[in-house]
């Protein structure tokens, strides 16, 4: 089973309110069916919860390997122009 978090965060940035989503995919070790369940945190935290049944021997929430590929890129880059400038 696979399980899919979306996290709206709200937060203040100077003077201003922001809001970001995040999503956090991890393995579930429920049967639970969650399809959107939605809960709440600490002020300014909600939570929607995905839970899937994997099928043919590949995860139900895949994310796209390509996006992983290019942030480690652009992280890369970034460490090596802010060791080449210490």
């Amino acid at each position: 089973m696979c399980r899919k978090i979306v996290q709206n965060v709200e937060f203040i940035r100077e003077k201003k309110t922001v809001e970001e989503t995040r999503i956090i995919r991890e393995c579930a070790y429920t049967d639970e069916k969650l399809d959107g369940k939605k809960r709440t945190g600490n002020k300014g935290i909600i939570l929607y919860l995905y839970q899937c049944q994997n099928e043919n021997n590949e995860p139900c929430n895949a994310s796209n390997a390509l996006s992983y590929s290019i942030m480690s890129v652009v992280a890369s880059l970034f460490c090596f122009i802010l060791r080449s400038q210490i």
